[in-house]
């Protein structure tokens, strides 16, 4: 099916890497480049590592831990690696993410993840980022998409 978010979902434009990654830059609420890509970043990840990704999960399923696995859906969930290749921040926590697949990814082949940063915002102290992240294959392809928010500074304790 298709998520109710995706007619909201920001699709990054910058899909390509362009030379080596900037510095990341301290991000703030103030100075948060809302509606701006994030550098795309290529992860590569082999058969094995997504076999140990599904074992760690206890998921025996050969769908991801045969001798040709896909990746499992959760290794999708995290988008930490684009805003720390991007920014620069402190202790986070992840809060939530949504996922839309499109269609199977598998392992041994360059996966690009191209993010923009949706929005930021605080609630009790704590300050939140909402990133679009893309992952595509080395094709150009877009596999899944998601919705991802992290606290990316936890509100001190008084």
């Amino acid at each position: 099916g298709t998520a109710p978010w995706l007619s909201e979902f920001e699709d990054p434009e910058d899909r390509k890497l362009g030379g080596p990654l900037a510095e990341p830059i301290p991000l703030t609420l103030d100075n948060a480049p809302i509606g701006h890509d994030l550098q795309p970043i290529i992860l590569e990840p082999t058969a094995e590592e997504a076999r140990a990704y599904a074992a760690r999960l206890q998921d025996s399923n050969p769908l991801w831990s045969g001798s040709q696995p896909v990746l499992h859906p959760a290794w999708y969930g995290n988008l930490q690696p684009a805003m720390r290749a991007t920014f620069s921040f402190g202790p986070s926590m992840h809060a939530s993410s949504e996922i839309q697949y499109l269609l199977p990814l598998r392992p041994d082949q360059p996966i690009t993840l191209a993010s923009r940063l949706a929005t930021v915002y605080e609630r009790r102290g704590h300050h939140y980022a909402t990133i679009h992240g893309v992952y595509l294959d080395e094709d150009g392809r877009e596999h899944v998409k998601v919705r991802y928010t992290t606290v990316f500074k936890i509100a001190e304790r008084k």
